[in-house]
């Protein structure tokens, strides 16, 4: 099987790489802008999951043993804004995983025009891209974000009311998915993530990794407002195995074509507790943790708690990390692989 993988050098691509390693795959295109993300970056990655068996077959492409076989990375600089790229590089794909994107809501409150230009354009781009070479399957990354701060627990199908700019252009990317497989019969999935954290994240901005980064800075960790506002915390590796058994055609059905499906543990965490738990990760490592408070974000909403009922009915025998599994992983991950 072949897949194009864009944003395949950031935090979630380079992790999927690591669960595709037991999956029949030929091929993955990884295509990258690489303005937040770096070759160096993804060639460390693959020697990890390889076990520096990787070999180096041309300018950035790679053969890596497998499982099921070997099977070849290749990393393509381009962005999925130019839609003659994309177009050209999904011809003889199977399926496409869309991890590209502008995906912080402060972002996209400096500047909306680029939220909706990376968001929405781009998703647009690959979706016409799909249907000029009947690629089959197309996933793409959405976000809790496109509810607003709706009551939990948050459901797939409750109305749609983003707070942000980087909510709204989630929000549009599902609603072009669920057209295009209803005009063009295309497979489309906007998986919404929850708070994803762990290895891989050089360059992850979200909460867990950001405290973390605080944390071996020697810098206060800053929590916005009262910290009570809660959250969905889940581990990177399990999100990976949903999104490569979806590619791979391995979720059991019925599959909710053309529809949204959280990826999410069900559990939610108070940012404070999650303070707590970094200064529990701290007092293990022997380094020290202060807690300062700032005013609220705009834009935050109070509780993003995705119901994993729809995922679980996809995939029944998957079990979701809880915090207190994930994180030390990910601590560790950072101490021996970030720097300041």
């Amino acid at each position: 099987m072949n897949l194009l993988v864009t944003g395949g050098c950031g935090f979630v691509g380079l992790n999927l790489l690591g669960a595709l390693t037991n999956r029949p795959i030929k091929e993955v295109r990884i295509v990258d802008n690489l303005t937040n993300s770096s070759r160096g970056n993804l060639e460390t990655v693959l020697s990890y999951i390889s076990g520096d068996r990787v070999q180096r077959v041309a300018a950035d492409q790679w053969v890596l043993p497998g499982t099921e076989g070997e099977w070849t990375v290749k990393l393509i600089e381009a962005d999925i804004r130019d839609a003659e790229a994309m177009r050209t590089l999904s011809d003889g794909i199977d399926a496409t995983i869309n991890l590209a994107a502008q995906s912080g809501v402060p972002a996209s409150l400096d500047d909306p025009r680029f939220d909706l230009e990376q968001n929405v354009i781009g998703t647009f781009n690959l979706l016409e891209a799909c249907r000029a070479h009947s690629v089959g399957t197309f996933i793409t990354a959405s976000s809790a974000a496109v509810l607003g701060d709706a009551a939990p627990p948050q459901k797939e199908d409750q109305r749609i009311l983003p707070l942000s700019p980087y909510g709204a252009s989630k929000a549009a990317t599902e609603i072009y998915c669920s057209a295009y497989n209803a005009s063009f019969g295309l497979n489309t999935l906007a998986f919404r993530f929850s708070n994803v954290y762990g290895p891989f994240s050089w360059r992850k901005g979200s909460v867990v990794a950001l405290f973390i980064k605080k944390l071996l800075s020697g810098e206060a960790i800053c929590i916005n407002g009262d910290g009570s506002q809660r959250r969905d915390f889940l581990y990177v590796s399990d999100l990976a195995e949903v999104v490569a058994d979806a590619a791979l055609g391995r979720l059991q059905g019925p599959i909710p074509w053309g529809e949204a499906v959280n990826i999410s543990t069900g559990i939610q965490t108070s940012v404070s507790h999650l303070a707590e738990c970094i200064q529990r990760e701290a007092e293990r490592v022997g380094v020290p943790c202060p807690i300062e408070h700032a005013p609220a974000r705009t834009g935050d909403v109070s509780a993003s708690a995705p119901s994993p009922q729809r995922l679980e009915t996809l995939q029944p025998t998957l079990k979701m990390r809880r915090l207190e599994e994930g994180l030390p992983q990910t601590v560790d991950w950072f101490i021996q692989n970030w720097r300041t």
